[in-house]
Order: structure tokens, then sequence, then C-alpha cells
């Protein structure tokens, strides 16, 4: 493998790395979230909540909105934070190129 090659790929998989990470842990921290949220609104009812999760995830800013009468902003900045991580995952896989 030519060097030039082996070092697009080497960085394409660290920038994927990086990508993935971000994108994890903005998952991660918005299921807490989204888990604090309905065990304040439910109680213990609140484990059907992560059975629920993924409409939960749409529809919690919303519930928070209702609940507080505060506007989520936090919830949003982690929803655009795990898209960058996607997007950052996606341009490692380009720069890394064709196996």
């Amino acid at each position: 493998m030519p060097l030039i090659q082996r070092a697009r790929t080497v960085t394409g998989r660290i920038v994927q790395t990086v990508g993935v990470i971000i994108w994890l842990g903005c998952g991660l921290a918005i299921f807490i979230l989204i888990f604090g949220i309905m065990a304040d609104a439910l109680g213990i009812w609140a484990w059907l909540a992560v059975l629920l999760f993924p409409v939960l995830f749409v529809f919690a800013p919303l519930i928070h909105w209702l609940i507080t009468g505060i506007c989520p902003l936090y919830i949003f900045i982690l929803w655009a934070g795990g898209l960058v991580g996607v997007l950052i995952f996606y341009l490692g896989s380009r720069i890394k190129g064709e196996e």
C-alpha cells in the first residue's frame, strides 16, 4: 500500500472515531436528559419511557416545555451535536476513500 493511501486511511479512521465519540456522547446525554424529564413527569412509570424512547426522543422538548414553561435549548444543542458527529463520521469515510 502506498504511503499516501495509508495516510489517508489512518486519517480517515481517526476522523471517523472522533465523529462516533461525539455522536455517542450526545446520544447518551440526550437519553439521560429525556429519562430525567420522564421521571419528573411520570415517576416510576418512567421505565416505560425506555421502551418508547424513539417516540420520546422527538417529543421530549415539547414535553419539557409544557411541564416547565422553559424552552429546552440544551436538547436542541445536543441534537445538533449528534448531527455534527454523524457528519464528521461521513467526512472521515470520504477521506479514507475506497478500500
